[in-house]
């Protein structure tokens, strides 16, 4: 082989190997553009996830809220229950008051019937 053979074999070979690198250059350009699209669509899902948990949250405070309201008003509807409880009592009590009440005036009109005013 002479000496212009072997300068055009290497001319080649250089023409390839320049080929080669510009294919691997803009796949690595392109792997670099996923990569920083990917990066940004994690940021996105953070996001996503950081409002989700967010909205969990505040879920569960008004889960918490409504148990605290709740056992309010169970403990209000029980003290209502406790004081009608007490008005039926106090109106039995003064039913049989009144009942007695009404008897003593009978026996009483009956002791006074007998005296007579002159």
């Amino acid at each position: 082989m002479n000496c212009q053979t072997r300068v055009r074999k290497i001319q080649d070979n250089t023409g390839n190997t320049q080929e080669q690198i510009g294919t691997v250059s803009a796949t690595v350009r392109k792997g670099k553009d996923l990569v920083r699209e990917a990066g940004g669509m994690m940021e996105e899902i953070g996001q996503a996830i950081s409002r989700s948990l967010e909205g969990v949250e505040n879920i569960s405070l008004s889960l918490s809220e409504q148990r605290a309201a709740s056992a309010q008003v169970a403990a209000s509807v029980e003290r209502v229950a406790q004081v009608v409880e007490e008005n039926n009592a106090a109106q039995s009590s003064v039913n049989a008051a009144t009942h007695d009440l009404q008897n003593l005036a009978t026996e009483l009109g009956s002791m006074v019937s007998h005296f007579k005013l002159s």
